[in-house]
């Protein structure tokens, strides 16, 4: 089985096209089963799965805390549904350094290369 690159994006990047994403985001909302994160684009709910059995790591991530997700999109008629392959708490990175950082690749025309 061939394991697929993720791409760096925004929420609102979001293509049809995309099947595997890295998004940075702040946790708005945490279930059982999911999170809903916002990137200042727009938000994503983020099924996930097997991490929701995974107990204390989990745990750690609350209303507020910075994560960075790889998931698996699925698009449907009803929007896309993203499924968690890695989850990392990184409530230490500086968010506004980030995408100003982010922003700089961009205009370099090397975004596609991170």
């Amino acid at each position: 089985m061939k394991i697929l690159p993720s791409r760096e994006k925004c929420v609102s990047e979001i293509t049809p096209e995309d099947t595997k994403v890295r998004i940075i985001g702040v946790v708005v909302d945490v279930t059982e089963n999911s999170l809903v994160i916002d990137d200042g684009t727009g938000k994503l709910e983020v099924i996930l799965g097997e991490y929701s059995k995974v107990g204390d790591e989990i745990k750690k991530i609350k209303i507020g805390s910075v994560v960075r997700v790889i998931a698996r999109l699925y698009h449907t008629d009803s929007g896309t549904k993203a499924f968690c392959d890695v989850i990392q708490e990184c409530s230490s990175l500086d968010v506004n350094l980030y995408k100003e950082m982010r922003e700089t690749i961009e205009r370099a025309g090397v975004m596609e290369y991170v």
